[in-house]
C-alpha cells in the first residue's frame, strides 16, 4: 500500500519537497541574518526543532511547514492523503497538484467557501470567491 501511494502521488510528493526545500532556507536565511545582525545569537541551533529557528520562521510559513510534513507522512505511510476529510472522497490529482496539501475535494471546499460566504458577506454583498486548500 505504500508503495503504491509513493508511485500515485510522486509528482505531488516532488512538489511538496521542493516548497519544504524553499522554506527551510528562508528560514536558514532568516537565522544567518539574525546571527549577522546580532552575534549574541550564535549559540542558536541549526535544526528546526530548536524553538528559537522557529519562531523565526514566518506565520505562514510555519503552518504551510507543517501541513507539508503532514501530507509527505500521509504519503509515505499510505494513509488518507488524497481523500478528502469531509466527503470521504479522491481529490483529484490536479488539485493536489495545485494545493499538495489540499484536505477536501473541489466541491467540498467550495461549499465550505460558499458557506462561509453567506456567514461573513459584506453588507454590499461583495464577498469574494476564491479556492484554497
Amino acid at each position: 500500500m505504500e508503495q503504491d501511494n509513493r508511485k500515485k502521488f510522486a509528482a505531488v510528493r516532488a512538489i511538496l519537497v521542493a516548497r519544504r526545500a524553499i522554506i527551510m532556507e528562508r528560514a536558514h536565511t532568516l537565522l544567518h541574518e539574525l546571527r549577522e545582525k546580532n552575534p549574541s545569537c550564535d549559540g542558536l541551533k541549526d535544526g528546526f526543532d530548536d524553538p528559537q529557528v522557529l519562531l523565526m520562521i514566518a506565520g505562514h510559513d510555519k503552518i504551510e511547514l507543517r501541513r507539508i510534513n503532514e501530507a509527505l507522512m500521509a504519503i509515505d505511510h499510505g494513509t488518507t492523503y488524497g481523500t478528502c476529510r469531509m466527503c470521504g472522497g479522491h481529490i483529484s490529482i490536479a488539485r493536489l497538484k495545485a494545493v499538495p496539501f489540499a484536505e477536501k475535494c473541489l466541491s467540498c471546499k467550495k461549499a465550505e467557501e460558499e458557506a462561509l460566504e453567506v456567514l461573513f458577506m459584506t453588507p454590499f454583498g461583495t464577498a469574494s470567491r476564491r479556492v484554497t486548500a
